[in-house]
């Protein structure tokens, strides 16, 4: 798959499409500081901006932005985003869903080629319109909840949730919960840690990240930890950042997560060996050098222990890209 696309529909918010934007770059940055101990990498999965015409999208309140193309290639995305946009009355929407004929289609393609497909506000209605939220649930802000169920009755508005999902589609209210969305679509497409790391840079509720302990100092470390597992990590760099013992940080992991720091360390690495396998074409020593291995046969013999295959067994199962030949000195 060719990465993630955002598409500039007309009038959308500058907010809902700049924090995709705004959220893919800090995520860049982030796996470049993440592996520099290792080597030069750099995420290979890239942000195109589309717009249904190709041409410049205009912002809610006129502003201007070039896309970089259109929907009229054949390339299939992991994720596709459609930002909020502004709304009249139920008329004028009525109106504009009519004439997205096209660009539902094309989301249908893209969701049956594997991507999912992320709405936010007034965006979930294409949604619907395209068909990818039958038998489903899905989120709804307040004020377009009339309309909605006008238009959908059979599709269920959860009340509940800012953000829903639904067999790789997900939806958000609007743009108080963006924030949300979007840290929950790196934890989808990206990997768990990033995601975690993600709410930190962004300040949303660290308690929403169900993978941390209850317990403060725990869940602390285990912070430190996904921020360094691709590094030679000691646990007594570990104790002295927590400045606790490592007897006592010892008593706490196995006593909230059930194993050791050095553990957590190994299973956060094959993680995210695991998204490589599946996202990039990086080869098998490529993968194990940045997630913190000196040598192949340990990396393998660690990943087939905790997955119960072989990295290239996973890759083809999961149907990760073909993988690129080892490079030469």
């Amino acid at each position: 798959m060719a990465g993630f696309a955002v598409i500039g529909l007309a009038d959308a918010y500058i907010s809902s499409l700049g924090i995709f934007l705004d959220t893919f770059e800090l995520i860049r940055r982030q796996v470049t500081q993440l592996y520099r101990t290792r080597e030069p990498v750099a995420m290979q999965s890239q942000v195109h901006l589309l717009s249904p015409a190709g041409r410049t999208v205009r912002m809610a309140g006129g502003r201007s932005l070039k896309a970089d193309g259109g929907l009229d290639n054949p390339v299939q995305y992991d994720l596709v985003y459609l930002p909020g946009f502004l709304v009249g009355d139920a008329a004028a929407l009525d109106a504009r869903l009519a004439g997205e004929a096209a660009l539902c289609r094309w989301l249908v393609r893209q969701h049956a080629g594997g991507a999912r497909i992320a709405a936010s506000g007034a965006a979930v209605f294409l949604l619907a319109e395209a068909g990818l939220l039958e038998d489903g649930s899905v989120a709804v802000g307040k004020a377009l909840v009339p309309w909605f169920r006008r238009r959908y009755p059979r599709i269920t508005v959860d009340r509940r949730a800012a953000v829903v999902e639904h067999q790789r589609v997900v939806s958000a209210v609007g743009l108080a919960a963006d924030a949300q969305l979007l840290a929950r679509l790196t934890e989808l497409v990206t990997t768990p840690e990033l995601g975690g790391w993600l709410r930190d840079v962004t300040s949303l509720d660290p308690a929403a990240d169900e993978r941390l302990a209850d317990d403060p100092l725990t869940a602390n470390a285990q912070r430190w930890l996904e921020e360094r597992f691709a590094q030679d990590v000691r646990i007594s760099d570990l104790a002295s950042a927590m400045s606790v013992s490592q007897q006592t940080l010892l008593r706490h992991f196995q006593r909230h997560l059930k194993q050791t720091p050095q553990e957590y360390v190994r299973h956060t690495r094959i993680r995210s060996a695991q998204e490589m396998l599946l996202r990039t074409s990086r080869n098998i020593g490529q993968i194990a050098t940045l997630v913190g291995y000196n040598d192949i046969p340990s990396f393998r013999k660690v990943f087939r222990e905790l997955t119960g295959s072989s990295p290239s067994q996973y890759r083809a199962r999961a149907g990760g890209p073909p993988e690129s030949p080892p490079t030469r000195a």
